[in-house]
């Protein structure tokens, strides 16, 4: 008995997957990563570097582009790949803003060692009102392309000033 139930169950819900064409796997989201690399050098202080970046220069966005539905901010970071001295100590200062230097956020990291977040990534600790800043802006398609600063007013380490950073974006993507 219990095998003809397992049958009929099976049979039912094949069947309601190929009437309803597989409707429960229409819009599935996924994460679109993006890593904008900065670096930020110079021999003046404070050193002060911007990157335009558009999400249609990175190929997972490419892949998809035609397909995106929705774009909504999960996460982001700063992670930092390299640095002139182990000792570099400064403060660092993270913007984001749009194409049309709109900011959408600014965050400050007081007296700190970038090398401290070459393991362990800085995560934006964004508010409410700077994540609904960025929703808002990527829920128009077209707006696709950023500019990041990043500020290092540096308190100690010798010339010349070199750290190489990565401002890591992570959105979510509902597909057509």
């Amino acid at each position: 008995m219990k095998y003809i139930l397992n049958i009929a169950a099976a049979a039912l819900i094949l069947t309601s997957l190929f009437i309803s064409g597989c409707d429960m796997f229409d819009n599935l989201p996924i994460n679109a990563p993006f890593s904008v690399p900065v670096i930020v050098d110079g021999s003046t202080n404070p050193v002060i570097k911007e990157q335009d970046f558009c999400l249609d220069q990175y190929e997972n966005y490419q892949d998809i582009s035609d397909q995106i539905n929705t774009l909504t901010y999960l996460e982001g970071a700063l992670r930092i790949d390299s640095v002139s001295s182990p000792n570099l100590m400064g403060n660092i200062t993270v913007t984001l803003k749009t194409q049309a230097d709109q900011p959408l956020f600014s965050l400050v990291l007081n007296n700190v060692n970038p090398s401290d977040y070459k393991t362990n990534p800085y995560v934006f600790p964004l508010t409410t009102e700077q994540v609904q800043a960025l929703n808002q802006y990527v829920s128009n398609l077209d707006n696709k392309c950023f500019k990041a600063y990043i500020r290092v007013d540096v308190t100690q380490g010798q010339t010349p000033y070199y750290v190489g950073a990565f401002i890591d974006l992570v959105f979510e993507a509902v597909l057509d």
